[in-house]
């Protein structure tokens, strides 16, 4: 089996756009972070950017990747979709950052905080899988079959409960570090 290094790649930078979200989120409820809003959603757009390529040339003929949007139901074309709607987000709140609408643009970066912990749960999920279909064959000597048959009864739930949890986490621990990434003269006393 060989890597598709185009989907780890689009992974990847997923997961980064929505780790970007999710960080501007928890800033917009805070009221803190005003003066990264529009580099941190600058670089959301640009990794999702690069991720929405990369995905494309994880086909077998990216020439004809319109053909997609006859395919709804393919994984690919819904890639593209959650990519089309970060984006389109991502956007928004690029502009209301820069603008500084505070009531607008923290409901986008609260939207785009959700839709991140929602992606990143996604494709943690789906690079435990795949890491699953690698690394068990190879270190336990599992057979492939036996591993590809363990992917929705066993796989997915349990790597989608960790990755909540994981999410949940990030909340609950943000507050008690936030002053690690604060800068000291905004620090709140007390955390």
């Amino acid at each position: 089996m060989e890597i598709q290094w185009p989907l780890l790649i689009f992974s990847v930078l997923l997961g980064v756009t929505s780790g970007s979200f999710v960080f501007l989120a928890v800033g917009e409820l805070r009221g803190k972070f005003r003066e990264v809003r529009f580099s941190g959603a600058l670089i959301a757009l640009i990794c999702l950017a690069v991720g929405g390529c990369v995905s494309v040339l994880h086909m077998g003929h990216p020439e004809r990747a319109t053909h997609l949007l006859g395919n709804l139901g393919s994984g690919l074309s819904k890639e593209l979709f959650v990519v089309a709607i970060m984006g389109i987000i991502a956007l928004v709140y690029l502009v209301l950052a820069k603008k500084d609408y505070p009531g607008v643009s923290k409901v986008f970066g609260i939207l785009g905080g959700v839709i991140g912990l929602v992606l990143s749960a996604v494709a943690a999920t789906v690079m435990a899988i795949l890491g699953n279909l690698v690394i068990t064959p190879m270190w336990l000597g599992v057979p492939l079959d036996a591993v590809v048959a363990m992917i929705l009864p066993i796989l997915t739930p349990f790597n989608l409960a960790k990755a909540g949890i994981n999410a949940v986490l990030t909340l609950i621990v943000y507050k008690s570090i936030s002053n690690l990434i604060t800068p000291k003269k905004k620090q709140v006393k007390g955390r």
